[in-house]
């Protein structure tokens, strides 16, 4: 583990819905949808499930932007939809490359997320930016 301070480089992140994931597809290219997500849902760190470099989103995914914040003491880092209230998001304390995120309710969706290394945006993955 290690802790996710935006100075690492890119990070390849999927954050999965408790419930699993739907099956792959042959095509390892294919799109994946994520459901909506709502701000201040807890993301809890777990093992497992690493995500693809490069794996396609559905076409609309400029929609699916969060800001990475970070508050309290001792830090937590959380996202917050752009212009949302800093202090509340997604919370979680350390990250690994490739870890699984679980957003803590049942669904069979997952989002695949990438840090951009500055600290400031996640972003769905895609062939360009993965």
């Amino acid at each position: 583990m290690i802790e996710f301070t935006g100075d690492e480089g890119l990070f390849n992140l999927r954050a999965t819905f408790q419930g699993g994931v739907p099956p792959q597809d042959s095509d390892d290219t294919a799109c994946m949808y994520a459901t909506w997500v709502d701000v201040g849902a807890p993301i809890v760190v777990t093992p497992g499930l690493i995500s693809s470099v490069g794996t396609r989103t559905a076409s609309n995914h400029s929609r699916f932007k969060w800001n990475l914040s970070k508050y309290g003491n001792p830090v937590k880092w959380f996202i917050t939809k752009p212009g949302d209230d800093k202090t509340k998001g997604f919370h979680y304390d350390r990250v690994e490359a490739g870890a699984g995120i679980s957003l803590g309710y049942p669904s069979p969706f997952f989002l695949e997320l990438c840090a951009d290394g500055s600290g400031g945006i996640l972003r769905p993955i895609t062939s360009e930016n993965g």
